[in-house]
């Protein structure tokens, strides 16, 4: 059998494929991570050392755990999307995350409805959960570093914006003062921030005409303001 060099990183204690140092079948030259758990799966018993046999038995774990998640609270509970908040924190290890709520998986449904809308048109069809999550790991592994470098940019921005929580509104029509809302204390980021920030960044890579747009469906004050902000944010990490 001919191999092929293929890396591998230690998230905690799983071993993830990446770029360096996992071998399989040369025929798989231009395979994707996906397909790689397959093969992992399909070759654990022809692995003979033990090292590389304990790292195909984890590929072929994270390929089951990919299939099995076909629910945003899956996902969100998921060791695969623990391991990308513990890669976050080692960037940015000062990030507070609040505990995981149920209603999580509405608000990144909603993302993902406006981001449809905002891309196909209001009658497009509404995709599923189990599609969304396909998508995310779809642009999380081919595109990982660049999207970890954007995640630490656009969560520093967020950090040290002055969030006025009312929003805008037109000249003469401000609040008063005694009607604008406190910010009284700042918790920390849900997880679906992580999966959020990914629905952004193909935005504002892939599709920066609609970023304000999306911005705007999704009650974003200030939608071409922040756009604009948004697009700085990213080309200070683009490669």
């Amino acid at each position: 059998m001919n191999y092929k060099r293929i890396g591998i990183k230690l998230y905690g204690r799983r071993l993830v494929p990446v770029d360096l140092c996992f071998y399989f079948d040369s025929s798989q030259e231009h395979a994707g991570l996906e397909e790689l758990y397959e093969w992992a799966a399909r070759n654990q018993k022809e692995v003979k050392n033990k090292f590389f046999q304990t790292l195909t038995q984890t590929c072929a774990s994270n390929y089951r755990e990919g299939i099995l998640m076909k629910t945003f609270e899956q996902l969100l509970t998921s060791d695969w999307y623990q391991a990308v908040i513990t890669e976050l924190l080692q960037l940015k290890p000062r990030i507070q995350f609040v505990e995981h709520g149920s209603y999580e998986a509405s608000i990144l449904m909603d993302d993902f409805k406006e981001r449809k809308y905002v891309l196909e048109g209001l009658d497009a069809s509404l995709p599923t959960e189990e599609e969304c999550i396909r998508w995310l790991l779809e642009q999380y592994n081919n595109d990982k570093d660049n999207i970890m470098s954007f995640m630490v940019a656009r969560i520093t921005f967020s950090e040290e914006l002055d969030d006025d929580p009312d929003g805008e509104f037109p000249e003469g029509e401000e609040l008063d003062e005694g009607d604008r809302s406190e910010v009284v204390e700042v918790l920390g980021f849900a997880r679906s921030v992580i999966a959020s920030t990914i629905i952004e960044y193909d935005f504002v890579k892939n599709h920066p005409k609609q970023l304000t747009a999306y911005y705007k469906r999704t009650r974003i004050p200030g939608a071409a303001k922040f756009s604009s902000q948004i697009k700085k944010v990213y080309a200070s990490i683009a490669k």
